[in-house]
């Protein structure tokens, strides 16, 4: 502050911070009140004419909607909000060549950044998936009632659902070794999914269940903040000692396509969508590790009965006019349908 008890020169330098100050000053109130200049042919305003206020642009009704994300980029954003421990293994929905549209859950798979807007095709059904984690195949003895100790093999898992609603999973786990052309389905072994649980799950939080117990409730939707993960194990027993093991899931997806094999419409291939992991037994050990990554192929069996009980419309085909199916329905399991008394499954 300037007083009389300054030194001399300070009413100078006084001044000169004063001045400084208006200039500022102004300087500020120029670029309040600049106008951006008229466009090309527009009238000068007259001298003297008090300078108009600066237009605010009106806000972008687009902007303000929140913007798609990439198919590929929303699936890895859920992925990482999974936790794996460091024997978990995890499989995210994934596209197949045989999927009818590149949309699985609501989102384009087959898009990179920034894209992600394909629609589904006329008259086919969206396609879910559920996510996967698992474990690699461990080996557990067990007194199993009326067979005394036995050797089984069992898979634990988890699913997850970001599907966008609750989801009814009907599992199927089959088991192929490399030794055997054999197909071994997964089995309900009460003392064994007991040792398991008493093995993998003491405490008793994850609540392990089997492919019936599974099913007999949805699987509760999942959000990124919110996780709600079902866990559950397969088991087998009598499974042949090999190097090389194969093993399909179906049920994590309500893809499927009808492929006929004859014009007469009587032999009918049902292919799911399936997902595939092939696994390796590491040297003379009984260790089991996953060999490749997983994949998701359409697995189908022979059947017949179609011709007199055709399912409802599934998601690889187009609805037919008149019988499509409600919205948002999904299409019932192909077992569902009747096969002819002494009808044999085959898988090609």
């Amino acid at each position: 502050m300037c007083n009389s008890g300054t030194r001399r020169g300070a009413p100078v330098a006084c001044g000169l911070l004063a001045g400084l100050a208006l200039v500022l000053a102004g300087t500020a109130a120029e670029r309040v009140t600049a106008q951006p200049p008229p466009p090309p042919g527009a009238p000068a305003a007259p001298k003297g004419a008090p300078a108009l206020p600066r237009p605010v642009a009106a806000p972008d009704p687009a902007a303000a909607q929140p913007q798609p994300v990439a198919g590929g980029q929303k699936a890895m954003d859920l992925e990482n909000n999974i936790p794996k421990g460091p024997n978990d293994r995890l499989v995210v929905p994934s596209l197949s060549p045989q999927d009818p549209t590149p949309r699985i859950n609501g989102a384009d798979l087959s898009a990179g950044a920034g894209k992600g807007l394909a629609k589904d095709p006329p008259g086919v059904p969206p396609v879910w998936v559920l996510h996967l984690k698992f474990k690699d195949p461990r080996f557990i003895k067990v007194k199993v009632p009326g067979k005394g100790e036995r050797l089984c093999m069992y898979v634990w898992y988890q699913v997850y659902n970001f599907t966008g609603e609750p989801r009814l999973f009907i599992p199927s786990f089959e088991l192929k070794s490399d030794s055997s052309d054999t197909v071994y389905p997964d089995q309900i072994l009460p003392a064994v999914e007991q040792a398991i649980i008493r093995q993998e799950d003491p405490s008793g939080l994850d609540n392990i269940r089997n492919s019936v117990t599974i099913s007999q409730e949805q699987i509760p939707l999942s959000k990124p903040d919110r996780l709600r993960p079902v866990t559950g194990v397969a088991i087998w027993d009598e499974i042949p000692q090999a190097s090389r093991y194969t093993l399909y899931v179906t049920g994590l997806s309500n893809g499927w396509s009808i492929v006929t094999l004859d014009q007469a419409g009587k032999e009918n291939v049902v292919r799911r969508k399936t997902l595939q992991v092939d696994f390796r037994r590491v040297g003379n050990t009984d260790r089991i590790e996953m060999a490749s990554t997983p994949r998701w192929i359409y697995r189908g069996g022979l059947l017949k009965g179609f011709e007199r009980q055709p399912p409802e419309t599934p998601a690889g085909e187009p609805a037919a006019p008149g019988g499509a199916p409600r919205p948002g329905a999904a299409p019932a399991a192909p077992p569902a349908a009747a096969p002819k008394p002494g009808g044999e499954a085959k898988n090609p």
